[in-house]
């Protein structure tokens, strides 16, 4: 258990990141710590060392900074989240922490396949972005094994929340409330498992305080089409709005999940129910309609 309450959250200026940093702020339980590109840019060569002497030894990082498909699905994004995860291991080799929790996805398995993934199903990864949760994973993992430090690994399924501006579910929302059309690349087969921002920061939490070890995926028991998310907002909202089908040269994600080995370890974890989550953004229409 992590005693001081020491946090320092690497890349608290994002979605995912900023979520987290706030509701540690709400407690005050907790001594926060949070770094963004603007603060420490780890992207930069000396940043490492810069790093090193922004925690201690008794505190969790958790690593949240990375470059994401959504700026580029390039080999751009897997050089720049390589050295981010380079120099966060120059850092930890120089000044060593309690734990080290990494933010990575879903996608590290594939858009597709046959079997149930678990956290020991190989990892299939079919893009640059892919390719470099992989990378992530396995240089911080090489890190803490060469280093003795504990690290724990959450795979996350699609993030909402009332941060979110990049979601599928803010876009549909906020196209429904502005009578704008539903544009859905592909025949909408595309399968999301869409996890709300409040349910990772209990997650992260836990692992926090619990000082709960491994990988771990952090998806809900079933996925939700692209057409029947629409759908589901439409019905939400009493408000029907035209579906416009686009082409797509992207496959489909059509993989399934075994979630056992995460509700052994988070039996105290309700995932919220898709539906209350989308309630949610109509509760704040005008910064939606912007």
């Amino acid at each position: 258990m992590n005693k001081s309450g020491k946090v320092v959250i690497l890349g608290h200026s994002g979605f995912i990141g900023g979520h987290l940093y706030r509701k540690f702020l709400e407690d005050t339980d907790y001594k926060v710590g949070g770094f963004s590109s603007r603060d420490i840019n780890l992207l930069d060569e000396n940043s490492g060392q810069t790093l090193a002497g922004a925690y201690s030894r008794d505190t969790t990082i958790i690593m949240v900074a990375a470059d994401s498909r959504i700026r580029s699905n390039s080999i751009e994004v897997l050089s720049n989240n390589i050295r981010m995860s380079l120099n966060l291991s120059v850092s930890l080799e120089k000044s060593k922490c309690e734990h080290v929790i990494l933010l990575s996805s879903i996608a590290v398995y594939g858009r597709t396949g046959k079997n149930l993934i678990t956290e020991q199903s190989p990892v299939n990864p079919d893009s640059f972005y892919a390719v470099a949760e992989v990378c992530r994973e396995n240089i911080i993992r090489k890190t803490c094994e060469f280093l003795n430090i504990p690290l724990t690994i959450l795979r996350l399924g699609k993030v909402y929340g009332r941060s979110d501006r990049k979601s599928p579910i803010f876009i549909f929302v906020r196209n429904v409330i502005n009578s704008s059309p539903i544009e859905i690349y592909g025949n909408g087969s595309h399968n999301l498992y869409c996890v709300h921002e409040n349910d990772v920061f209990e997650v992260v939490r836990l692992i926090v305080d619990e000082s709960r070890f491994g990988d771990f995926n952090l998806v809900p028991d079933c996925s939700v089409s692209l057409l029947n998310l629409a759908e589901m907002i439409m019905s939400l909202a009493d408000k029907r709005v035209p579906v416009i089908f686009k082409p797509s040269v992207e496959v489909p994600i059509e993989i399934a999940f075994d979630n056992s080995k995460f509700k052994a370890n988070f039996k105290e974890i309700i995932l919220m129910d898709l539906a209350r989550g989308i309630n949610s953004y109509f509760d704040f229409i005008p910064d939606i309609q912007s």
